[in-house]
Protein backbone atom coordinates (compact mmCIF):
# COMPACT_ATOMS: atom_id res chain seq x y z
CA UNK A 1 0.00 0.00 0.00
CA UNK A 2 1.01 3.71 -0.63
CA UNK A 3 -0.10 7.22 1.02
CA UNK A 4 -1.23 9.61 -1.25
CA UNK A 5 -2.95 13.03 -2.10
CA UNK A 6 -6.44 13.35 -4.10
CA UNK A 7 -4.97 16.19 -6.33
CA UNK A 8 -7.79 15.69 -8.98
CA UNK A 9 -10.52 13.91 -10.85
CA UNK A 10 -10.57 11.67 -13.97
CA UNK A 11 -13.79 11.54 -16.56
CA UNK A 12 -13.44 8.56 -18.55
CA UNK A 13 -16.88 8.37 -20.80
CA UNK A 14 -15.94 5.35 -22.51
CA UNK A 15 -14.26 2.52 -19.87
CA UNK A 16 -14.50 -0.82 -18.89
CA UNK A 17 -18.02 -2.78 -17.83
CA UNK A 18 -16.37 -3.22 -14.27
CA UNK A 19 -15.89 0.58 -13.92
CA UNK A 20 -18.86 1.75 -14.91
CA UNK A 21 -20.27 3.51 -12.45
CA UNK A 22 -16.79 3.86 -10.21
CA UNK A 23 -15.48 7.26 -9.46
CA UNK A 24 -11.72 7.89 -10.53
CA UNK A 25 -9.42 10.01 -9.02
CA UNK A 26 -6.19 10.82 -9.57
CA UNK A 27 -3.02 11.24 -6.89
CA UNK A 28 0.19 12.60 -5.76
CA UNK A 29 2.12 9.19 -4.05
CA UNK A 30 3.47 11.03 -1.11
CA UNK A 31 7.03 10.91 0.62
CA UNK A 32 7.84 11.40 4.02
CA UNK A 33 10.79 12.16 6.19
CA UNK A 34 11.24 12.26 9.46
CA UNK A 35 11.45 15.39 11.38
CA UNK A 36 13.53 15.53 14.07
CA UNK A 37 13.19 18.77 16.73
CA UNK A 38 11.27 20.85 14.00
CA UNK A 39 8.40 22.90 14.24
CA UNK A 40 6.46 19.89 13.79
CA UNK A 41 7.42 18.00 16.59
CA UNK A 42 9.76 15.54 17.83
CA UNK A 43 8.82 12.34 15.12
CA UNK A 44 5.89 14.21 13.26
CA UNK A 45 6.09 13.72 9.52
CA UNK A 46 6.00 16.13 6.56
CA UNK A 47 6.21 15.72 2.75
CA UNK A 48 8.86 15.33 1.28
CA UNK A 49 7.96 16.68 -1.84
CA UNK A 50 5.73 19.62 -2.65
CA UNK A 51 2.27 19.38 -3.60
CA UNK A 52 1.58 20.18 -7.71
CA UNK A 53 -1.16 21.79 -8.68
CA UNK A 54 -3.11 19.12 -11.51
CA UNK A 55 -4.13 21.03 -14.28
CA UNK A 56 -7.15 20.73 -16.52
CA UNK A 57 -6.24 18.66 -19.64
CA UNK A 58 -7.68 17.35 -22.61
CA UNK A 59 -7.61 13.91 -23.71
CA UNK A 60 -4.48 13.89 -25.60
CA UNK A 61 -2.72 16.03 -24.02
CA UNK A 62 -2.45 14.25 -20.64
CA UNK A 63 0.71 12.79 -21.24
CA UNK A 64 2.48 16.94 -21.34
CA UNK A 65 0.75 17.77 -18.54
CA UNK A 66 0.49 15.16 -15.60
CA UNK A 67 3.86 14.13 -14.04
CA UNK A 68 4.82 10.55 -14.46
CA UNK A 69 4.44 9.90 -10.97
CA UNK A 70 0.98 10.36 -10.40
CA UNK A 71 -1.57 7.41 -9.93
CA UNK A 72 -5.26 7.23 -11.05
CA UNK A 73 -7.39 5.31 -8.50
CA UNK A 74 -10.82 3.60 -8.15
CA UNK A 75 -12.33 5.41 -5.24
CA UNK A 76 -14.45 2.99 -2.70
CA UNK A 77 -14.55 5.15 0.40
CA UNK A 78 -15.90 8.57 -0.74
CA UNK A 79 -12.77 10.20 -0.99
CA UNK A 80 -12.35 13.72 -2.45
CA UNK A 81 -9.81 16.44 -3.48
CA UNK A 82 -7.39 17.59 -1.50
CA UNK A 83 -7.78 14.26 1.13
CA UNK A 84 -4.43 11.98 2.22
CA UNK A 85 -5.53 8.64 1.61
CA UNK A 86 -4.47 4.98 1.89
CA UNK A 87 -3.80 3.06 -1.51
CA UNK A 88 -3.75 -0.76 -1.97
CA UNK A 89 -1.74 -1.95 -5.22
CA UNK A 90 -2.52 -4.64 -7.84
CA UNK A 91 -4.41 -7.59 -6.73
CA UNK A 92 -5.36 -6.02 -3.38
CA UNK A 93 -7.18 -3.39 -5.07
CA UNK A 94 -9.56 -5.71 -7.67
CA UNK A 95 -10.16 -7.25 -4.14
CA UNK A 96 -11.11 -4.27 -3.03
CA UNK A 97 -13.36 -3.49 -5.65
CA UNK A 98 -15.12 -7.71 -5.23
CA UNK A 99 -14.06 -7.80 -8.99
CA UNK A 100 -11.08 -10.28 -9.72
CA UNK A 101 -11.53 -9.35 -13.45
CA UNK A 102 -11.43 -5.71 -12.91
CA UNK A 103 -8.56 -3.51 -14.86
CA UNK A 104 -7.29 -2.17 -11.56
CA UNK A 105 -3.93 -1.80 -10.73
CA UNK A 106 -4.91 1.04 -7.53
CA UNK A 107 -7.69 1.24 -5.69
CA UNK A 108 -8.41 3.75 -2.40
CA UNK A 109 -9.47 1.96 0.68
CA UNK A 110 -9.05 4.55 3.35
CA UNK A 111 -8.71 8.40 4.20
CA UNK A 112 -6.06 9.35 6.55
CA UNK A 113 -7.40 10.96 9.53
CA UNK A 114 -3.52 11.17 10.82
CA UNK A 115 -0.06 9.38 11.10
CA UNK A 116 3.19 9.76 13.11
CA UNK A 117 6.57 8.41 12.92
CA UNK A 118 7.64 6.44 16.00
CA UNK A 119 11.12 8.04 16.62
CA UNK A 120 14.00 5.13 16.30
CA UNK A 121 17.05 6.35 17.93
Amino acid sequence: MIVGRVIGTVVATRKSDALVGRKLLLLQPLVFLRQRDSALGQGAVSEGSPERDAPSVQAGAAEKAIPPDMVVAVDTVGAGVGETVLVALGSAARKALSRPEAPVDAAIVGIIDSMRIADRD
